[in-house]
């Protein structure tokens, strides 16, 4: 889907590759304990680029397809940006309140 997307056609095969591969690096960040604080914040910010690219592309063209799979294939757009942006809420709360059990240890 992506080399029909007008904004990211020219980069269809790199974000094809790209983006899984950051995918599994941010869940390996996660796992190991001294890095999960920078895989929660890699994680938020992909999701945070994922939803502005979701609220671009349906501000120019409200009739996209939607590629996703299982449960959120059945959201709407105006659902799916919801759901992203409460998990940017939730990843934005643990990196907050990790921070926070760090400064008083």
């Amino acid at each position: 889907m992506l080399h029909i997307s007008p904004l990211l056609k020219d980069y269809s095969r790199l974000l094809s590759v790209g983006v899984p591969v950051i995918e599994l690096c941010i869940a390996v960040l996660l796992f190991i304990p001294a890095t999960a604080k920078a895989g929660m914040t890699a994680g938020v910010s992909l999701l945070l680029l994922f939803t502005a690219y979701i609220i671009y592309m349906i501000t120019t063209d409200p009739n996209l397809p939607c590629s996703c799979g299982g449960v959120i294939q059945q959201l709407s757009w105006k659902q799916h940006i919801v759901f992203n942006l409460f998990f940017i809420a939730a990843g934005s709360l643990a990196i907050w309140m990790g921070r926070k059990r760090n400064t008083k240890q």
